[in-house]
C-alpha cells in the first residue's frame, strides 16, 4: 500500500491517545488538520490500518473502537462509565 497523508495523520492521531476512539472520535480528532476529510475516508483508512496490523479494531457492543497499542494485552469494558481499559497480564 502506498503512502497516504490522510492515513498517516489518522494513524498518528490514534497513536497519540491512550483511549480507544471510535471512527467518529477519530474524525473529530483529525478534522482540524484535514478540513475536507469525510467520515467515510476515516472508516476506509482505519480498516486499512487494521488490515495491515498497525492498529487493533475492537468490537464493543456492536461499535468498533481502535487501539494503536500493539503490545500483547487484554481489554476491560466498564459497563457503568462505558470506558475501555487496557489490561496487561504479566506471567
Amino acid at each position: 500500500m502506498r503512502f497516504s497523508h490522510q492515513r498517516d495523520i489518522i494513524y498518528k492521531s490514534i497513536c497519540g491517545v491512550e483511549t480507544h476512539p471510535t471512527a467518529a472520535d477519530v474524525f473529530k480528532m483529525v478534522q482540524p488538520q484535514i478540513k475536507n476529510i469525510s467520515l467515510g475516508t476515516v472508516y476506509r483508512n482505519l480498516a486499512q490500518l487494521a488490515h495491515q496490523h498497525k492498529i487493533l479494531e475492537l468490537n464493543i457492543g456492536g461499535v468498533s473502537h481502535y487501539d494503536a497499542n500493539m503490545t500483547p494485552h487484554q481489554h476491560l469494558f466498564c459497563k457503568k462509565c462505558k470506558t475501555i481499559f487496557d489490561c496487561h497480564i504479566h506471567d
